[in-house]
């Protein structure tokens, strides 16, 4: 079976690094529990907006993202399984040359040519798409399952919390 993976939020725990960048130069307190809307810029303080999306851009701010728990022995188990695996990812056009960086790094089992950097991944061909973004949920053309987030509460449709839910929904599901 062939599994799309979204970076951000699946494999990266990209939010609660992201908010200590914001909440340091902003002097605010937000958690990623209280990240209940996907335009993350309606969230923060309005002196910010939408300069909270330059954190994204920094050089170098994407290789230092952590990992989500669970997130390597995950995709080594499906690896084992024999699933085929792409990273399908929306990243920002300055920081492609970082995020390659940090999948080669953490994930240097999944090949290279199975790196997929678009905003619409709508047109890419999976059996199964993991995503967290609501927008990416409600466009897909494929079954997906939601990896759970405050953000995408509102989006219906099968969902789990954690890479060890995840790879025991991959094990039981049926394209």
């Amino acid at each position: 079976m062939l599994i799309g993976l979204d970076c951000d939020g699946i494999l990266a725990d990209l939010m609660p690094y992201w908010l200590e960048f914001y909440n340091r130069d902003y002097q605010d307190c937000l958690k990623n529990e209280h990240l209940t809307a996907w335009e993350t810029h309606t969230l923060v303080k309005p002196e910010c907006g939408f300069k909270v999306y330059e954190y994204l851009e920094r050089p170098g701010f994407l290789c230092e993202v952590p990992l989500m728990p669970g997130a390597q022995q995950g995709v080594a188990r499906l690896l084992d399984m024999g699933h085929e695996i792409v990273v399908v990812t929306d990243t920002p056009a300055k920081s492609v040359s970082d995020r390659l960086l940090w999948l080669r790094t953490h994930f240097a089992a999944i090949p290279e040519q199975n790196y997929i950097i678009t905003p619409r991944k709508d047109l890419v061909r999976v059996d199964l798409l993991v995503d967290d973004a609501p927008c990416n949920i409600v466009n897909a053309r494929c079954p997906y399952v939601i990896f759970d987030h405050p953000y995408n509460q509102g989006v219906p449709g099968p969902r789990v919390t954690n890479w060890q839910q995840l790879v025991s929904y991959i094990e039981r599901f049926e394209p």
